[in-house]
C-alpha cells in the first residue's frame, strides 16, 4: 500500500478445532512459554486480540498469556571464579616430593613421575587437604568417608564464594533469579549442593534447578550453552551457573601401587569453582561481560574409552592425536555459523594438559599470544575440570588479552571422546549489543512422543516374593521383620521389575571386585532399557533422528564417564553433532524436570527437536545396604524398581508429528525446612544411604495445595478442570496428594496403575504416568493435567500441559 509499505500476518490452521465465537486474547508464542499472567504485546506496546482461534478450554484460560522470547544473545552478566585458600596452595615441587614418600614406585616410575609433574608446565596448585593427605590413602572406610565430607564441605564453600562474587558483579535482585544450574564431576549425592546454595544465597524457593553431573572436562562449555538457550527462552529469565571440581578427591583414592595414568591424573588435577548469571536484553544497573553467540556439539567417533577416569580403558598417551583429530573441523564450523574470523579470536582451550594445549594450537595454526589464557590457568591453578571455563573468562577479561580480540571460542573436550564449543563476543563499555539470527520458535514445547519400558519377564517378581527375599537374605531382628513385613505388604504394589535374580537382591557382596559383577549388569541392563525406550519415541513421532539436535538423559542410580548420554546417542545412532546433557542425583522428581528443561531448549527455536531419556535400575540399592539395615533403609527398598521412558519435545509441530501434550508452564519449589528429610548418599566402599524421612508426606500434604495454586496461578483453571499426573512415590503420598486436593480417583488413575504394576521408578515413573494416561479414557475427558513430583531437597516440580484435540 501507500508508503510503500507491506503488512504481513503468519496463521496457524487449528486441526480438527470448531472455532469459537467468543473474542479470546491469547499469547503470541515467540520461543518462550512460561511466567503467566502477562499479556501478550504487539512491538509497539499494545495487546493483542485474537477471534475465532480456539476452543473452550482456552477460554477458561484466557488470562493466561505467555510473554515474548529474546532474539537477541544471552548476555554474562556476572562472573567469578574461587580457589582454595592460600595454606592449601602447593607448588609442583611440594606435591610430587609428597607423592614420591607415600607411594611405593619402580625406579622407572620414579623417574616418570618426577618428569610428568616437572614438565607439566603446572606451578602451582590448589588441593583441599593439608599436604600429608594429598596423595594419603585412608586407613579404613570410616576415614576415607570422613575425608569426603570434608572435601564436600570445602566444595560448597568454594560455590558459595564464586556464586556472591558473581551476583555482587550482577547487581541484580535475587529475587529475580529463575533458574539455577549446578555441575560436578566429584561426589555422588542427592541432592546435589544446588539446594544448599539455595538456601544460603536466600535465593526464591521457586527456583528452577538443573543438576548436570560427570560430563568431564566438557561440562563446563556445555553448561554454559544450556544457560545460554534458557536465558533465551525467555528475557525475564535469569541464570545462576556455577561449576566446581576437586581434584583431590581423584588423589586421596589412589591405590599404594600407581599405573602411569595414575601419576598423569595427579600431576595434573586440582580443585576450583566459577560462577556466572546470565540473562538477555541487560536492564538497568546490569552490564554485559560477554555475548553468547553460538554453541555447538561433536562426538568422535570410536573414541568412547580415550578419556574414561577407568585406568583400565583410559590412553592419555593418544589424547592430544585423538582430539586434534576433529578439532579443525570443527572449530571451522563453529567460526562459520556465526561469521567469525579465527584470527581475531582468543581461544580458551581447556588446559587438560601441556601437550594438548600444545596439539590444539598446533593443529588450529594459531599464534601464542590467542592461547595465553588457557596456559595461564594451567600454570597457576592446574586442570580444574568441567569448572575451568567460566575461570578462563574471568581471566579473559582482566588480561591486556582482552583488548586484542574481538571474539573468544571455549572449547573442551571429556569422556567420550566429546568435544564441546562457545563462541563469545567480549563486550566493552562502549560496545552496543548485536542482534542474533536464531529461528524462533513459535508456540508452546510439545511432547510429540511417549515411550516406558521395564525389565524383561523373567525379571518381574511379584511383592511378596521380593518381601521373603528380603527376609531371607537380611539379618534382621524381630522387630525389623514384622515392620517389613507391614511395610511391603502396605504399599499396594503387586509386581515390581528389578534387573537381578530373586536370590540376589539383598546380597551384599563382600568385596570391591564381586561388587562390580551385578554394578556391570545392570549397567548393561538400563543401557538396554533406555535404548528400547529411545528407539520407541523415535517411532513413534516419525522424524528423522538426524535432526534430533539435543539429547538429555539422566539417572539416579547409574554414574560414571562417558555417561549415559555418550551411551544412548551411540545405540540410537543420533548424529555426533547432537548437544548432550546428563541430570544426575535429582531423584524422584527429574522426569518432570527434564521435560521442563527440554521445553526451555525447544522454545529457543522452533528447529529444535530435543530426545529425552531417563532411567533407573533402583535394584542396585538392595545390594548396598548398610550392614545393619535400619526402617528407613527397609522402607526406601520397599518401593523401587527399575524401569526407563524417553519423550521427544519440540515446538510447530511438522505434517509427521502428533502432538500428546503442549507445555504451557513449568513450575519448581524447594520446601524449606525439608533438606535433610529426602536424600542420598553414596560412600566410598559403594554403601547407599538412601533416605526418605516419615516426614515427607508431611510436607507434601503441607505444601501441595499451594503448589499446585501456583502451577495454576493467573490461567482460570481450578484442579476441577485437570487431570492429576502425581508420581507416585508411594501410597501415603498419593493419599495425601488425592486428600489435600479434593481429588477423585479418576483424576490420579494413572499414578495408582503405575505403582501397583511396576512401583517407583525414581524420575521415569514422571514420564511412564503420562504415557500411561494417554491411553485412558480420562485423556478424552481432561483438556488440561496437572503433572507434579517430587524429590530430594525436598523439591516438588510441576507441569501444566494441555491436551490438543
Amino acid at each position: 500500500g501507500p508508503g510503500l509499505g507491506m503488512e504481513g500476518l503468519l496463521v496457524g490452521i487449528p486441526n480438527s478445532r470448531t472455532p469459537s465465537s467468543k473474542s479470546v486474547r491469547v499469547p503470541i508464542h515467540l520461543h518462550a512459554f512460561d511466567h503467566p499472567g502477562q499479556p501478550s504485546e504487539s512491538p509497539n506496546g499494545s495487546s493483542v486480540t485474537h477471534s475465532n482461534v480456539n476452543q473452550e478450554p482456552l477460554n477458561r484460560a484466557k488470562d493466561y498469556a505467555v510473554e515474548k522470547g529474546s532474539a537477541w544473545p544471552a548476555c554474562v552478566l556476572g562472573l567469578a571464579s574461587a580457589w582454595p585458600s592460600t595454606q592449601y596452595q602447593y607448588t609442583q615441587h611440594q606435591l610430587v616430593e609428597k607423592l614420591l614418600e607415600q607411594k611405593q614406585f619402580s625406579d622407572g616410575d620414579r623417574a616418570f613421575a618426577i618428569k610428568a609433574f616437572l614438565e607439566s608446565q603446572v606451578e602451582s596448585r590448589g588441593m583441599s587437604l593439608g599436604i600429608d593427605h594429598v596423595f594419603q590413602l585412608p586407613t579404613d572406610e570410616d576415614a576415607a568417608n570422613q575425608v569426603l565430607d570434608g572435601v564436600q564441605t570445602i566444595m560448597q564453600e568454594l560455590l558459595l564464594q564464586a556464586c556472591l562474587k558473581a551476583l555482587d558483579e550482577w547487581g541484580g535482585d535475587r529475587s529475580s533469579i529463575t533458574h539455577v544450574i549446578f555441575g560436578t564431576n566429584s561426589g555422588c549425592q542427592a541432592p546435589s549442593h544446588d539446594v544448599a546454595i539455595v538456601d544460603k544465597l536466600n535465593l526464591p524457593l521457586t527456583v528452577e534447578r538443573v543438576s548436570v553431573d560427570h560430563m568431564g572436562c566438557a561440562g563446563g562449555n556445555r553448561m554454559l550453552a544450556l544457560a545460554s538457550e534458557i536465558s533465551c527462552s525467555s528475557p525475564n529469565h535469569r541464570v545462576l551457573l556455577m561449576y566446581v571440581d576437586m581434584g583431590v578427591i581423584l588423589s586421596t583414592g589412589m591405590p599404594s601401587y600407581l599405573t602411569r595414568q595414575d601419576i598423569l591424573n595427579a600431576s595434573l588435577f586440582a580443585d576450583g569453582a566459577g560462577a556466572a548469571v546470565l540473562g538477555t536484553l541487560p536492564r538497568a544497573g546490569e552490564r554485559a561481560l560477554y555475548e553468547v553467540h553460538s554453541w555447538k556439539s561433536h562426538m568422535i567417533s570410536q573414541t568412547r574409552h580415550e578419556l574414561a577416569p577407568d585406568a583400565a580403558h583410559a590412553h592419555t598417551d593418544l589424547n592430544p592425536v585423538v582430539v586434534g583429530s576433529d578439532i579443525k573441523q570443527f572449530v571451522d564450523r563453529m567460526l562459520h555459523a556465526s561469521s567469525v574470523h579465527l584470527d581475531d579470536c582468543a581461544i580458551l582451550c581447556h588446559p587438560g594438559s601441556s601437550q594438548l594445549v600444545d596439539t590444539i594450537e598446533k593443529r588450529l595454526g594459531l599464534n601464542s599470544e590467542q592461547m595465553v589464557i588457557c596456559r595461564q590457568l594451567l600454570r597457576e591453578h592446574g586442570n580444574i575440570s568441567g569448572a575451568s571455563s567460566l575461570p578462563m573468562m574471568d581471566m579473559l577479561r582482566h588480561s591486556v588479552e582482552t583488548g586484542k580480540h574481538k571474539w573468544a571460542i571455549l572449547v573442551s573436550y571429556a569422556a567420550g571422546v566429546g568435544i564441546e564449543g562457545v563462541v563469545l563476543r567480549p563486550v566493552g563499555n562502549m560496545d552496543n549489543l548485536t542482534a542474533s539470527t536464531r529461528q524462533l520458535s513459535i508456540g508452546p514445547p510439545c511432547l510429540l512422543a511417549l515411550s516406558s519400558t521395564y525389565p524383561g519377564e523373567k525379571y518381574q517378581y511379584d511383592q511378596k516374593d521380593v518381601l521373603e527375599a528380603l527376609l531371607s537374605q537380611l539379618d534382621l531382628n524381630e522387630d525389623d521383620r514384622a515392620f517389613a513385613n507391614v511395610c511391603y505388604k502396605g504399599t499396594q504394589i503387586d509386581r515390581r521389575g528389578l534387573c537381578l535374580p530373586l536370590d540376589a537382591l539383598y546380597v551384599k557382596p563382600d568385596s570391591i571386585a564381586s561388587q562390580l559383577r551385578p554394578k556391570v549388569n545392570l549397567s548393561d541392563q538400563l543401557y538396554t532399557m533406555l535404548a528400547d525406550a529411545g528407539e520407541a519415541a523415535l517411532k513413534e513421532w516419525g522424524g528423522s533422528r538426524n535432526t534430533i539436535t539435543h539429547l538429555i538423559t539422566g539417572s539416579l542410580t547409574q554414574v560414571g564417564e562417558p555417561g549415559l548420554d555418550r551411551v544412548v546417542a551411540e545405540r540410537l545412532q543420533l548424529p555426533s553433532s547432537v548437544q548432550r546433557l546428563t541430570i544426575d542425583h535429582m531423584g524422584c522428581l527429574a522426569g518432570y524436570r527434564v521435560l521442563g528443561l527440554a521445553a526451555h531448549i525447544a522454545a529457543v527455536s522452533s528447529n529444535y527437536r530435543v530426545l529425552v531419556v531417563y532411567g533407573d535400575v533402583a535394584s542396585y540399592m538392595g545390594t548396598t545396604l548398610p550392614k545393619k539395615p535400619n526402617k528407613l533403609d527397609i522402607m526406601s527398598v520397599s518401593l523401587f524398581s527399575d524401569g526407563a521412558a524417553a519423550a521427544v519435545v519440540g515446538t510447530q509441530p511438522q505434517s509427521h508429528e502428533h502432538t500428546l501434550y503442549e507445555i504451557h508452564k513449568v513450575t519448581s519449589k524447594l520446601v524449606a525446612g525439608s533438606f535433610k528429610d529426602m536424600y542420598m548418599k553414596v560412600l566410598v566402599e559403594g554403601t547407599v544411604i538412601n533416605v526418605v524421612s516419615p516426614r515427607v508426606p508431611i510436607f507434601i500434604g503441607k505444601h501441595s495445595k499451594t503448589f499446585v495454586d501456583l502451577i495454576l496461578e493467573g490461567t482460570g483453571l481450578t484442579m476441577k478442570d485437570c487431570a492429576m499426573l502425581c508420581h507416585p512415590g508411594g501410597k501415603t503420598i498419593l493419599d495425601t496428594v488425592e486428600e489435600k486436593l479434593d481429588l477423585v480417583r479418576e483424576q490420579t488413575n494413572s499414578s495408582w496403575d503405575i505403582l501397583r504394576a511396576h512401583g517407583n521408578m525414581t524420575g521415569a515413573t514422571n514420564l511412564q504416568v503420562a504415557d500411561h494416561f494417554r491411553h485412558t479414557d480420562a485423556y478424552s475427558k481432561y483438556d488440561w493435567a496437572v503433572c507434579v513430583s517430587f524429590g530430594p531437597g525436598l523439591g516438588m516440580e510441576g507441569l501444566l500441559v494441555r491436551i490438543p484435540r
